[in-house]
């Protein structure tokens, strides 16, 4: 698999590059789609609030100290647009740990 320049904190990082041969003989490299893991095989350490104003990457500074990890955020509620994320002022989106890393119950932050 040809190797991408994402920085380690991407979700594409790690992305598969596919070619597509085009008919007049040209390659396009492309990244093969990111399939978004089931929220519930996430587990769940906490919650945050919505707040007024809020944006995505504000979230991901507040819950991972990342404002680059929005992603993780949707991943974790379901959301394949990120302004879903702060429509529910006041309400609260869940934060997981990243797919394939479980935890107790015990373990999680309030």
């Amino acid at each position: 698999m040809p190797q991408t320049n994402f920085a380690a904190n991407s979700r594409y990082y790690n992305a598969e590059v596919k070619k597509l041969k085009l008919d007049n003989g040209d390659e396009v490299a492309y990244l093969a789609r990111r399939e978004i893991p089931d929220p519930e095989s996430l587990s769940t350490i906490g919650e945050l609030d919505v707040l007024a104003g809020d944006r995505p990457d504000l979230m991901g500074f507040r819950a991972i100290g990342d404002p680059e990890q929005w992603w993780k955020i949707a991943d974790a509620n379901a959301v394949l647009d990120p302004t879903e994320l702060t429509e529910n002022v006041g309400g609260t989106v869940r934060i997981t740990l990243p797919e394939g890393i479980a935890t107790n119950a015990e373990d999680t932050f309030a």
